[in-house]
Order: structure tokens, then sequence, then C-alpha cells
């Protein structure tokens, strides 16, 4: 069983960015967080089409690191590397800058590379609470919704965040997320074909089925790399 630390970084002005140099001091102080089994970040991508949805205002940079238990999971939120990265983060040159954090338990559905370790390209939803039943909603997203997305041509990635009880050591606000999906494509390409096909359509019917809930949903595309 894996544990999942999101951090979002959004920004009030839709044309602010990040430097490249602060995202790699980002990344490197990130790296330094013990216990860590996986690190990804995710940064926006141009040339995303759902022909669905669009949601707007993406994060500007994205991470999310994986843990192999939850007590690796808190002492590397409670550590003196972790404490560093948070001050990098609130120190950033960022119009209005909000930073999310999430702690949740990571499901691997489908969890395949290209030889060249691609997957390079992130379709990242988050859906926000409440639900009528918690419980009840998620059973039947893990049932259903993941089958589904697996069947998405070309596919490489399908894996979720679920809640769990966790504590911070940081003032970083909680995003208190109910569900995060990360479906994954070697091309923005491969994504757009994915969404305009068949299955996307079966996947929005399934959609229709969820038990009641009335929290948003966002659905974003990201460029993904793979740090550790």
């Amino acid at each position: 069983m894996s544990y999942l630390y999101l951090l979002e970084i959004h920004s009030s002005d839709d044309n602010c960015a990040i430097s490249s140099e602060d995202i790699l001091k980002l990344e490197s102080s990130f790296e330094n967080m013990p216990g860590l089994a996986n690190l990804f970040s995710f940064t926006q991508a141009d040339g995303g089409h759902d022909p669905v949805l669009k949601d707007e205002h993406p994060p500007l940079l994205v991470f999310t690191a994986i843990f192999n238990d939850k007590d690796s999971l808190q002492h590397a939120l409670s550590s003196a590397e972790y404490k560093g990265t948070c001050e990098m983060l609130t120190s950033l040159d960022v119009t209005g800058l909000r930073l999310l954090q999430e702690a949740m338990l990571f499901e691997p559905f489908l969890s395949s590379e290209t030889l060249a370790g691609k997957a390079d390209f992130s379709y990242l939803v988050n859906y926000q609470g409440p639900a009528e039943n918690e419980t009840e909603f998620l059973q039947y997203y893990r049932d259903h919704h993941p089958a589904i997305l697996m069947e998405f041509p070309d596919i490489r990635r399908v894996e979720l965040g679920t809640p769990i009880e966790w504590s911070a050591s940081n003032d970083i606000e909680r995003a208190n997320r109910m569900l995060y999906c990360e479906v994954s494509f070697d091309s923005i390409e491969k994504l757009n074909n994915a969404l305009g096909s068949e299955k996307r359509i079966e996947l929005r019917k399934d959609y229709d089925c969820f038990p009641p809930f009335s929290g948003a949903v966002t659905h974003f595309p990201m460029h993904r790399k793979v740090i550790v």
C-alpha cells in the first residue's frame, strides 16, 4: 500500500509563470525529502482538447510524491528537508500565490511506461467533496471508472488517490480532495485522441451514473516529468 503527497501551486493571474530556474530549485528541494519512492512534477501543457469539458485556471506547477508507507509520508512532512521546501514555496514570486496540499492513499490500476520512459502528458482530474455518501461514491468509482479508462487508446497510466487521515506541520492550505485521478499518455496528440474516442463518451455516461455529489471537478492536461 502506497501513499501520495500532492502539492499544487496556483496564481490569481493566468499570465503568471514560475521561472525554469525556480522550478529546478523546487524539484531539487523536493528530491531531498526522506523516504521518497517516486517524485513527479507537472507543468501546464498547451494543445490539450477535451470535446466534453474545458476547465480554466490550471495550476502553474504540481508535485506528486509517492511513499511506500504512511509512516514514511508523515516523517517526510515533518522533516527539516521539507521545511526548507515550504520556505521556498511561500517565497515564490507569483501573483496571488495559492498553495494547496493533500495526502492520499495511492492506488495504481495501470502504470506502464514506454521503453524510453515516456508517458509525458497527464490528464489530472480532481473531485472536490462533498458526496451524499463518500464511501458509496468512491466504491462506485473504483468499480467502474478505471476499467473504462484503461481501455482508452494508448493509455499508459491510471492511478487514483483517495482520502486518508493525516497531519501537516505547516500552514499550507489543505485541498480536501475527495478523489484524485491521473491518466497519462506519450504525447498530447494521443491524449487528445483518447479524449475524442468512443471510450470518452462511455466514460461520460458512467459519470452520469455516479452516486450524488455536489463538489467541483477539474481536468487539466499537464506535462509530466519523472524526478525520482
